[in-house]
Protein backbone atom coordinates (compact mmCIF):
# COMPACT_ATOMS: atom_id res chain seq x y z
CA UNK A 1 0.00 0.00 0.00
CA UNK A 2 2.61 2.54 0.78
CA UNK A 3 4.78 1.64 -2.06
CA UNK A 4 1.92 2.27 -5.05
CA UNK A 5 1.55 6.22 -2.49
CA UNK A 6 5.05 6.82 -2.68
CA UNK A 7 5.16 5.59 -6.49
CA UNK A 8 2.04 7.53 -7.11
CA UNK A 9 3.52 10.95 -5.39
CA UNK A 10 6.95 10.66 -7.36
CA UNK A 11 5.03 10.01 -10.47
CA UNK A 12 2.44 13.40 -9.36
CA UNK A 13 5.75 15.16 -8.99
CA UNK A 14 7.35 14.49 -12.00
CA UNK A 15 4.39 15.02 -14.15
CA UNK A 16 3.82 18.56 -12.50
CA UNK A 17 7.64 19.90 -12.73
CA UNK A 18 7.72 18.78 -16.16
CA UNK A 19 4.52 20.63 -17.08
CA UNK A 20 5.93 24.07 -15.31
CA UNK A 21 7.22 26.70 -17.67
CA UNK A 22 11.11 26.96 -17.41
CA UNK A 23 12.70 30.16 -17.78
CA UNK A 24 13.63 31.92 -21.05
CA UNK A 25 16.88 32.94 -21.51
CA UNK A 26 16.22 36.58 -22.68
CA UNK A 27 18.24 37.78 -25.26
CA UNK A 28 19.16 41.05 -27.72
CA UNK A 29 17.72 42.09 -31.04
CA UNK A 30 14.68 42.44 -32.80
CA UNK A 31 13.25 38.64 -31.71
CA UNK A 32 15.76 38.50 -29.07
CA UNK A 33 17.51 35.49 -30.56
CA UNK A 34 20.89 37.30 -30.43
CA UNK A 35 22.99 35.69 -27.19
CA UNK A 36 25.02 38.03 -25.42
CA UNK A 37 28.26 35.10 -25.95
CA UNK A 38 28.47 36.50 -29.52
CA UNK A 39 29.48 40.04 -29.97
CA UNK A 40 26.77 41.02 -31.72
CA UNK A 41 24.43 40.48 -29.13
CA UNK A 42 26.46 41.77 -26.55
CA UNK A 43 26.23 45.13 -28.47
CA UNK A 44 22.90 45.04 -28.76
CA UNK A 45 22.26 44.56 -24.85
CA UNK A 46 24.71 47.03 -24.51
CA UNK A 47 23.00 49.91 -26.88
CA UNK A 48 19.25 48.48 -25.58
CA UNK A 49 20.41 49.43 -21.94
CA UNK A 50 21.38 52.37 -23.11
CA UNK A 51 18.18 53.40 -25.01
CA UNK A 52 15.56 51.63 -23.43
CA UNK A 53 13.04 53.55 -21.19
CA UNK A 54 14.95 52.62 -17.66
CA UNK A 55 17.87 53.91 -18.65
CA UNK A 56 20.45 52.65 -16.20
CA UNK A 57 24.01 53.27 -16.21
CA UNK A 58 24.81 50.61 -14.05
CA UNK A 59 23.61 47.84 -16.49
CA UNK A 60 25.33 49.71 -19.40
CA UNK A 61 28.41 49.79 -17.92
CA UNK A 62 28.08 46.21 -16.86
CA UNK A 63 28.25 45.54 -20.75
CA UNK A 64 31.27 47.64 -20.49
CA UNK A 65 35.13 46.88 -20.72
CA UNK A 66 36.73 48.59 -17.15
CA UNK A 67 38.45 51.38 -19.66
CA UNK A 68 35.34 52.55 -20.86
CA UNK A 69 32.91 51.68 -17.99
CA UNK A 70 35.55 54.47 -16.37
CA UNK A 71 34.43 56.91 -19.08
CA UNK A 72 30.59 56.22 -18.80
CA UNK A 73 30.75 56.36 -15.10
CA UNK A 74 32.53 59.63 -15.13
CA UNK A 75 28.84 61.26 -17.31
CA UNK A 76 26.71 59.76 -14.56
CA UNK A 77 23.56 59.61 -16.87
CA UNK A 78 22.51 57.44 -19.79
CA UNK A 79 21.53 60.60 -21.41
CA UNK A 80 24.60 62.29 -21.09
CA UNK A 81 26.37 59.63 -22.57
CA UNK A 82 23.98 59.46 -25.29
CA UNK A 83 25.06 62.96 -26.10
CA UNK A 84 28.79 63.64 -25.12
CA UNK A 85 30.27 60.26 -25.79
CA UNK A 86 28.17 58.73 -28.74
CA UNK A 87 26.73 62.38 -30.24
CA UNK A 88 23.82 60.55 -30.45
CA UNK A 89 21.04 61.71 -28.78
CA UNK A 90 17.41 59.90 -29.18
CA UNK A 91 14.49 60.20 -27.43
CA UNK A 92 13.15 56.58 -28.59
CA UNK A 93 14.93 54.19 -30.56
CA UNK A 94 12.56 51.66 -31.86
CA UNK A 95 15.15 49.55 -34.21
CA UNK A 96 18.51 48.66 -33.69
CA UNK A 97 20.03 46.43 -36.81
CA UNK A 98 23.50 44.61 -36.85
CA UNK A 99 25.57 45.12 -40.36
CA UNK A 100 26.55 41.41 -40.97
CA UNK A 101 28.37 42.68 -43.82
CA UNK A 102 30.87 40.45 -45.32
CA UNK A 103 32.06 38.40 -42.06
CA UNK A 104 32.72 35.24 -42.56
CA UNK A 105 34.84 34.56 -39.30
CA UNK A 106 33.73 32.94 -36.37
CA UNK A 107 33.78 34.32 -33.28
CA UNK A 108 34.13 31.76 -31.02
CA UNK A 109 38.03 32.23 -31.54
CA UNK A 110 38.23 35.72 -31.49
CA UNK A 111 39.16 38.34 -28.79
CA UNK A 112 38.30 41.06 -30.58
CA UNK A 113 36.01 42.86 -33.61
CA UNK A 114 34.03 45.23 -34.89
CA UNK A 115 30.43 45.49 -34.76
CA UNK A 116 28.21 48.11 -37.20
CA UNK A 117 25.01 49.00 -35.57
CA UNK A 118 22.46 50.64 -37.74
CA UNK A 119 19.79 52.82 -35.26
CA UNK A 120 16.50 54.24 -36.56
CA UNK A 121 14.80 56.41 -33.68
CA UNK A 122 13.26 59.46 -32.84
CA UNK A 123 15.17 62.89 -32.21
CA UNK A 124 12.97 65.72 -31.10
CA UNK A 125 9.99 64.25 -33.26
CA UNK A 126 12.15 63.61 -36.45
CA UNK A 127 13.09 60.48 -37.71
CA UNK A 128 17.03 59.56 -37.11
CA UNK A 129 18.93 56.83 -38.94
CA UNK A 130 22.83 56.78 -38.10
CA UNK A 131 25.56 54.47 -38.15
CA UNK A 132 27.85 53.22 -35.28
CA UNK A 133 31.01 51.09 -34.92
CA UNK A 134 31.86 49.19 -31.75
CA UNK A 135 35.15 47.75 -31.33
CA UNK A 136 34.27 44.30 -28.92
CA UNK A 137 36.63 42.62 -26.75
CA UNK A 138 36.15 38.87 -25.18
CA UNK A 139 37.36 39.40 -21.17
CA UNK A 140 37.31 35.98 -19.32
CA UNK A 141 34.62 34.67 -22.44
CA UNK A 142 32.50 37.66 -22.15
CA UNK A 143 31.77 40.48 -25.07
CA UNK A 144 32.48 44.08 -23.56
CA UNK A 145 32.46 47.16 -25.38
CA UNK A 146 35.52 48.66 -25.24
CA UNK A 147 35.35 51.48 -27.60
CA UNK A 148 32.36 53.70 -29.88
CA UNK A 149 33.56 54.83 -33.34
CA UNK A 150 31.81 57.64 -35.08
CA UNK A 151 30.38 56.51 -38.66
CA UNK A 152 33.03 55.46 -41.09
CA UNK A 153 31.53 56.31 -43.92
CA UNK A 154 31.02 60.65 -42.93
Amino acid sequence: MYRKAIAFSLFFVLTLCACTDAKQKTGAGKYGMMDSSTPEGAALLFFEALYSEKRDINLVISYSTPKMGRLLKSYHTTRSVQRHVLNLPYDNVPEMQIDTGDDVGRSEFATDTEISVFFTGLSNGDKVDDLRTVEMLRIKNKWLVNAIKADKYL
